[in-house]
């Protein structure tokens, strides 16, 4: 008994976090912004290092997302430049 209501538990809190999700990105209007939001919210909420999204190649909205995964990509391997001054306090 203890182990179902361990499992509830656990369901309801990935449920919560998808909800969450699911309230952040319903606003949104354009594609980059809504693949930007929903992988950035998904890494967060859940502690997954990499997140992508895989398009089937006969799919209709393929074209759309061309440009899209490369920022995609690109947003989520950037990281700012450091600073000399900063540097001097990272040694």
């Amino acid at each position: 008994m203890e182990d179902l209501l361990e499992t509830l538990k656990i369901n309801e809190e990935i449920a919560q976090k998808f909800f969450e999700i699911e309230i952040s990105i319903l606003s949104i209007l354009n594609f980059r912004d809504l693949f930007e939001k929903l992988l950035t919210e998904i890494r967060e909420k859940f502690g997954v290092p990499y997140v992508w999204i895989a398009m089937i190649d006969q799919s209709m909205v393929l074209p759309q997302l061309s440009n899209i995964a490369s920022l995609i990509t690109l947003f989520l391997c950037w990281s700012p430049p450091r600073s000399t001054a900063n540097r001097a306090y990272q040694k």
